[in-house]
This record gives C-alpha cells, sequence and structure tokens, in this order.
C-alpha cells in the first residue's frame, strides 16, 4: 500500500505510468460515527500573508490564478487545481479530485492558521527522535512529555 496527494494525477493514467495499476478512494474511518473523506496532500491554492511586502499585485496574481480559466488549466497542466466548475474530458480518477463524492480534507499548511505550528511540530519531532536514538525509553512516558511541553507551548503562545 502507498498513498499519494493529488499532484500529477493527469498522469497517472498513463500507459506509461501506472496505467491504473492503483486505486484511489477515501481513508477509512477511524472511529465509529467518523465520515471517510479523501485526504489531499498536495493542495494547489494561494495565500498571501497580511504583511506581503506587494499585498496589492499578489491580490491581483491570486485572482487571475483562482480564475476558472487558470484553474482549468491547472488541473489539465498540472493535475491539480482548488476550482472543479469547468467541461473536461476527466478520467475516473481525477473525477476522485475535481468533482468528488467525499468530503475533501487538505491539511496542508498548518501554519497558515496557527503561526507558531512550526514550533510545535518542532517539539514533536525532537521527542520522537528521542524514541528512535533510544529504544530503552517508554514510548508512552514519551508520548506523554511531548503532549505536555506542546500544550505547555501553545498555552504561552496562544
Amino acid at each position: 500500500m502507498f498513498r499519494v496527494g493529488d499532484w500529477n494525477v493527469n498522469k497517472w493514467d498513463g500507459a506509461d505510468v501506472l496505467d491504473a495499476d492503483y486505486l484511489i478512494g477515501p481513508w477509512p474511518a477511524q472511529r465509529p460515527g467518523d465520515d471517510n473523506a479523501v485526504v489531499i496532500g498536495g493542495m494547489r491554492g494561494v495565500a498571501i500573508p497580511e504583511n506581503a511586502p506587494n499585498q496589492e499585485e499578489a491580490i491581483k496574481f491570486a485572482q487571475f490564478m483562482l480564475t476558472r480559466e487558470a484553474q482549468r488549466l491547472s488541473f489539465q497542466r498540472i493535475g491539480a487545481a482548488v476550482r472543479g466548475d469547468w467541461d473536461l474530458d476527466l478520467s475516473e480518477h481525477q473525477r476522485v479530485f475535481a468533482q468528488p463524492e467525499y468530503n475533501l480534507v487538505a491539511y496542508d499548511f498548518p501554519e497558515s492558521i496557527h503561526s507558531f505550528y512550526p514550533a510545535i511540530e518542532e517539539i514533536y519531532h525532537r521527542h520522537l527522535l528521542r524514541l528512535l536514538e533510544d529504544h530503552s525509553l517508554d514510548v508512552d512516558m514519551v508520548i506523554d512529555e511531548a503532549k505536555a511541553d506542546i500544550e505547555e507551548y501553545i498555552s504561552e503562545n496562544s
């Protein structure tokens, strides 16, 4: 089993690539009552920071990039887009992303919502590396320590 995001979905169906030797579908529900969803790991989007030095030009560019035609070309050439309101001859696999039957969950770039997210990730990775370097450590204990450190950081910085 392997997983991929929505990047280069256009060429997956080609005989010289994967030639339909794969399945695309929603991630399984983790708990009873949860909904299945297609998780997108390579969202094609645009964001403009509040302190962008050329904010007006960036907004104009973003507006252009999100036009129907630009998004159609993005999906046609790259294989991914934010919009899906165009007429294209889509393969079954492309339709999963362009006209989804399941909820789409984009998890890219949480720091766009929480500016302190990279620091939280660093705390997590520091504890994970401790576990990888020292196999005698109690996994549950280290996870609890990581959780406590992360919660402390969030309370001090949010």
